[in-house]
């Protein structure tokens, strides 16, 4: 099954370096990170649940 997915950025160029700005910043509750992580978890189940059927169909055919 699939794992995390990361991504990552490249700029090419110090134009596009220079394109960058800092829009801002907040600080992230204990509660809200918990909030996030049982989300992400659930996405991620019901993901490889989709992923597991869309292959068993695919092996069907």
């Amino acid at each position: 099954m699939p794992g995390a997915v990361y991504e990552q950025v490249v700029l090419k160029n110090e134009k596009a370096a220079a394109a960058l700005r800092f829009l801002g910043a907040r600080e992230v509750s204990g509660d809200e990170i918990a909030g996030y992580r049982e989300r992400v978890r659930m996405e991620e189940e019901a993901y490889q649940i989709e992923f597991a059927a869309a292959l068993d169909k695919m092996s069907k055919e």
